[in-house]
């Protein structure tokens, strides 16, 4: 880990953000780091900040000619050299503009090209704009995240540098991104997050007008390889110098990068967990504590990364359901005292769901409802169209903050989130066949058909609970047969495969099951719980008997995160 011993003094200041990388890397490229940092600041002066009209603050004797009084154009009709003579000494009274400053709130979002045109040189330069990147998110006490053009979507990688930087370097491709992946990942960013594009020459041209776009290409070669690059932002373009081609090899082969063992991800709870949850697509883990009243939120690691910091939140009542909604957690609590449903935002507001106050009759409620709740599971809740979805329990309701719209049942046979907070994926039976997001995907399905959903609105339906049909891009699969009496938990893809998660009748073995093959997971069985899946990732996580809860990677079956318990 770099510390401030170990840099020259004009890099002392970077010390956090170039703790990821190794001493002689750090560096290696902070020339490249001061530099960038040098043209992002001359360039984007201000930012981080925007200024809005807000009405009228007064008057004064300079500003637009637009802003003149009336009175003052009377006078130019009337006396056009009283007129001139107040204006040559600055007399002329204007309108004085109010302007509001806002500190922006968005996340650091960073889109990086990883493509053939940025091999080599350029991944080096987009790995200085990261740790410019970080430092700049940091300062703004808002998180980096960062994407992949060529991975899907909204499959966002956050946290510390050290955890960013392992997916950064892994997901290469060796196809040409194209402005259409540009537009697929601008489409899931939130509204005030200030997405950059890290890329080359190519990609550059096809995206006019976006900005904050970083190109870089190769300008100058010795005899043993590419010795400077050309960096071009907002217009302006610099030469930088490249590390040795040694240190360069071993940075782009991730060998001087911080490396964290399991034994990072060791974390105590301070205190019993109790059924975790992934609630939504972020990388969040959300669990109960010992009280009905309190909840936990961790956010789980790449692999080879640090997890994030646990985070512990009490409410003014027990916990209905709850989600982490972007960058909020947003929680429905039961008032025992006036015998409603509130909701709490932990965050920047949401729509207005601070004003949702429901009485608990109107949602079938009593205070032994609330009890069976508490002590069985915590439900997610989804945003939707400024209303709240939540089952309560078993039973979808629709839960608006408008006095004038009561809550109502909603006939949804499965609900999940997507890369959108504002529409999650919905199914629904009706007219003869089941319906995905008002599109119909199974002509003949029951009504009481049985709905797993997996990642990007794919999902698996069941007649009957033992024959299952998974649907993928719209098209139906090859049957998966499942063992009489199996749960289903969720549906995942692996290498382009459909499988189930499923648990034994017993409750105690969890296996993969596909159309052609059955995995047991041997690690993740005999939980008292059984587990739980990430809607969007190969992830999932289960509480042991001794109470710690425990997160691994489907795909490779290894534990990311162990948060151990109290027992």
């Amino acid at each position: 880990m770099t510390s401030n011993a170990d840099l020259p003094a004009e890099l002392r200041a970077w010390s956090t953000s170039l703790a990821a990388l190794s001493p002689d890397l750090a560096v290696a490229i902070g020339p490249m780091v001061l530099r960038l940092a040098g043209l992002f600041d001359a360039q984007a002066a201000g930012a981080g900040r925007e200024v809005s009209f807000d009405g009228y603050a007064g008057l004064s004797t300079h500003g637009d000619p637009a802003r003149l009084l009336a009175s003052e154009w009377l006078l130019a009709d009337e006396v056009p050299l009283e007129f001139l003579r107040r204006a040559a000494t600055g007399e002329l009274l204007h309108l004085a503009p109010a302007l509001r400053e806002n500190r922006l709130r968005g996340r650091v979002a960073v889109l990086v090209d990883s493509g053939p045109e940025q091999l080599g040189a350029g991944r080096l330069v987009q790995l200085a704009a990261l740790v410019v990147l970080h430092r700049r998110a940091a300062a703004r006490n808002t998180e980096l995240v960062v994407g992949v053009l060529g991975e899907p979507a909204g499959r966002w990688s956050t946290g510390e540098l050290a955890e960013v930087l392992p997916y950064w370097l892994t997901n290469r491709t060796s196809a040409e991104s194209l402005a259409g992946d540009v537009a697929r990942w601008a489409d899931v960013l939130d509204a005030p997050d200030e997405a950059w594009l890290l890329t080359g020459p190519r990609l550059s041209a096809a995206v006019p007008g976006r900005r904050r776009v970083l190109s870089s290409a190769v300008a100058g070669w010795d005899a043993d390889g590419a010795r400077t690059v050309r960096v071009s932002f907002e217009g302006t373009t610099i030469e930088l110098p490249l590390p040795d081609r040694h240190r360069a090899v071993q940075a782009l082969r991730g060998a001087e990068f911080r490396r964290l063992g399991p034994e990072d991800n060791l974390a105590d709870a301070a205190g019993s967990l109790r059924f975790p949850s992934f609630p939504s697509v972020e990388r969040k883990l959300l669990a109960r504590r010992e009280g009905p009243d309190e909840i936990a939120v961790v956010t789980v690691p790449q692999a080879g990364a640090r997890a994030g910091r646990l985070r512990r939140h009490r409410f003014p009542g027990p916990v209905l359901a709850a989600s982490s909604l972007g960058r909020r957690l947003v929680v429905l609590y039961a008032e025992q005292e006036h015998d409603r449903v509130r909701v709490r935002v932990v965050g920047k507001p949401l729509g207005h769901l601070n004003r949702l106050s429901i009485p608990f009759a109107a949602v079938h409620l009593d205070g032994h409802a609330v009890d069976r709740i508490t002590t069985n599971g915590l439900p997610p809740l989804y945003f939707h169209s400024g209303d709240l979805l939540c089952p309560l329990p078993g039973t979808w309701w629709r839960l608006s903050p408008d006095p004038g719209h009561p809550p109502r049942v909603e006939a949804f046979l499965a609900v999940g989130p997507t890369g959108h907070a504002d529409r999650p994926h919905t199914v629904t039976w009706r007219d003869g066949g089941l319906h995905s997001d008002d599109h119909e995907i199974a002509r003949g399905a029951p009504a009481g058909a049985a709905v797993v959903l997996g990642a990007q609105s794919r999902l698996a339906w069941s007649p009957g609970g033992e024959i299952w049909f998974p649907i993928v891009d719209g098209h139906r699969g090859d049957q998966i047969v499942v063992e009489p009496g199996a749960r289903v938990v969720a549906m995942v893809t692996i290498e382009g495969t459909p499988w189930l998660v499923t648990v034994s009748p017993g409750g105690l073995v969890v296996r993969l099951v596909a159309a052609d093959g059955i995995r047991t997971l041997t690690r993740w069985s005999g939980t008292p719980e059984g587990p739980v899946v990430h809607p969007r990732l190969n992830l999932l996580a289960v509480r042991r008997s001794d109470g710690a809860v425990e997160v691994g990677d489907l795909t490779s079956d290894r534990p990311l995160l162990v948060l151990r318990g109290a027992g």
